[in-house]
């Protein structure tokens, strides 16, 4: 089942765009889908290049037939990472972690070069700023509480 059949009618000939496009740049390419911020799903054909070049992309009304392929491409990443001993690793996230991130236009995972930095620059990630923080407030109340 083609990107074309998960959409609402008047969205399909956006999504048949994509399709070909992708087709016809298959060996140089990738699909990025995900919900959005605005209650939206994005479809992506980037190059597989150190900027992730965004060839073509398209909007599309959230569908059931949607949010079930990019629940599917979650679990099967989350699936892969945990076979391969990955899902310790810093900056990981987790399956509900993925689940629950939006794009947003700017928030797209880069990668990891000098050209490329996250949006953190080379600071340590929010989610591991957040750990630290929630263990340090853990041990000021374990410490009062001794």
């Amino acid at each position: 089942m083609g990107l074309s059949d998960k959409v609402i009618p008047s969205e399909r000939s956006l999504a048949q765009s994509i399709e070909i496009y992708s087709e016809e740049n298959r060996d140089k390419t990738y699909q990025f889908i995900a919900r959005t911020t605005s209650n939206q799903v994005v479809v992506q054909v980037r190059y597989d290049d150190e900027n992730d070049t965004i060839g073509m992309e398209g909007y599309f009304t959230e569908t059931p037939k949607l949010l079930k392929q990019i629940e599917d491409s979650q679990e099967q990443i989350w699936k892969l990472t945990v076979e391969s001993g990955y899902q310790n690793q810093p900056g990981v996230k987790t399956l509900e972690e993925m689940k629950s991130w939006r794009y947003d236009g700017t928030n797209f995972p880069k990668r990891d070069d000098e050209n490329s930095k996250p949006p953190w620059g080379d600071g340590t990630p929010p989610w591991e700023k957040e750990e630290d923080e929630h263990q340090q407030e853990k041990n000021r109340v374990n410490s009062e509480n001794a």
